[in-house]
């Protein structure tokens, strides 16, 4: 009498059955959703050319240094102080990679590229571990007037929220909080072009439901609401991010706003390969390195909203 022994890996069918049935798989892949890239609207690459591996420093000098300006009189006596000029150093101390196996069985019985796919996947997480990283320095960074209760160099009294009194936003007045962020880049001079603040989802959805459902408010030929895109505002350009720094105490997001030159970023692959025999097992080895460092240049251009909705 035959027995009935079923896999334990699928309930009711027979072990015998399911050795004789092939296993078909989908040619199709599940697709993978990542975070939007968004460093490149955040920070400059003008030294980028210049590192080759961690370690790597890049001197970056001001072009503007100490000046000498005086009021003439007739016949008075010029003075010709040194220039001074501060410099940054940008260093390149910073690393992540990837890597991952694949059984040589299992490669021959691929019916589709999926180490491509896999490599893909790790290099787009990789890159989303060093944005959050990123977002998380960067606001540190931000200049005292250009954030905080009272900020703004001159006025001193544009509330931007602070990280135990966050401002909350509501559609009503959240284009108020625009305006003010660009106020007070204003008064520290940053150029207009290239402005850019990073904003969450919930932020992102009032200034939807706001007056910005005007096509002519942003810019565009359509409104948020038909084409989904919030473009610019009041000279900014919308990042909208799930990244932002959350501050789970006060339930509110550290917002970086400023100038694309405020902040410098340098990245470089340096090691991609495939090892096609790996020591203890049959199979074939893939790994990637990136090496990158960022530093913020320009303190003034750079500013930090502490928002809660």
């Amino acid at each position: 009498m035959a027995t009935d022994i079923t896999s334990p890996g699928v309930a009711g069918i027979p072990d015998y059955l399911l050795n004789r049935t092939p296993v078909m798989f989908s040619l199709k892949a599940i697709e993978e959703w990542y975070e939007n890239s968004i460093i490149e609207f955040m920070a400059n690459t003008d030294y980028e050319g210049e590192i080759k591996a961690k370690g790597d420093r890049v001197t970056i000098r001001n072009a503007a240094g100490t000046t000498n300006i005086y009021d003439y009189e007739k016949n008075s006596t010029i003075t010709y102080p040194q220039i001074t000029t501060p410099d940054v150093t940008l260093i390149v101390d910073k690393a992540k990679g990837w890597s991952f196996g694949v059984d040589k069985i299992d490669k021959l019985q691929f019916d589709k590229d999926y180490m491509s796919e896999d490599q893909r996947n790790h290099v787009e997480r990789l890159r989303e571990q060093i944005q959050a990283e990123f977002l998380e320095d960067i606001y540190a960074t931000a200049d005292a007037t250009n954030q905080g209760a009272a900020a703004g160099r001159v006025s001193q009294n544009v509330n931007l929220g602070t990280s135990g009194t966050p401002r909350a936003l509501t559609k009503a007045d959240v284009t108020d909080f625009l305006v003010d962020c660009n106020q007070v880049l204003n008064e520290n001079n940053v150029p207009t072009r290239d402005r850019y603040i990073v904003l969450p989802p919930p932020v992102i959805s009032l200034l939807k439901k706001s007056d910005l459902k005007a096509a002519n408010i942003t810019g565009d030929d359509v409104g948020v609401i038909r084409n989904g895109m919030v473009g610019q505002v009041d000279g900014f350009n919308i990042i909208p991010s799930n990244q932002v720094p959350f501050n789970s105490g006060t339930s509110s997001w550290n917002c970086s706003f400023g100038h694309k030159y405020a902040v410098t970023w340098a990245s470089q692959i340096t090691e991609s390969e495939i090892l096609p025999r790996l020591e203890n097992t049959h199979g074939a080895g893939y790994r990637g390195l990136r090496v990158y460092g960022y530093k913020t240049i320009k303190e003034d251009g750079l500013g930090l909203g502490v928002v809660s909705v």
